[in-house]
């Protein structure tokens, strides 16, 4: 009985490191292919003219889809409402709209 537990608690800490391992893998992968939220909230508010202490409700979400990544980039200043979409691995704006607050 005892060495059975002990082979099953061997198997369960290799299991879980081998799946740390393929995580942290993916998580350093996505970290070396695209940009980050940051530089993509960067490069909408250059674009815009505008600087982080000009802006409230800035958000930026990571989506990925049939092969391709982007950030939807969203923020405001004290009359427009600004949307966009920032190609996640290159940093080009693949589009973008600006309307009234």
């Amino acid at each position: 009985m005892k060495k059975s537990l002990k082979t099953f608690i061997i198997i369960l800490a290799v299991v879980i490191v081998i799946g740390l391992c393929i995580g942290g893998y993916f998580i350093w992968r996505h970290n070396d292919m695209y940009i980050g939220k940051n530089a993509a909230i960067d490069i909408a508010l250059e674009d815009a003219g505008l600087s982080r202490s000009l802006v409230f409700d800035i958000g930026a979400e990571f989506e990925k889809s049939h092969g391709h990544a982007w950030y939807d980039v969203d923020f405001q200043d004290h009359s427009m409402e600004y949307d966009y979409v920032i190609n996640a691995v290159d940093g080009s704006i693949l589009s973008s709209s600006a309307q009234p607050d």
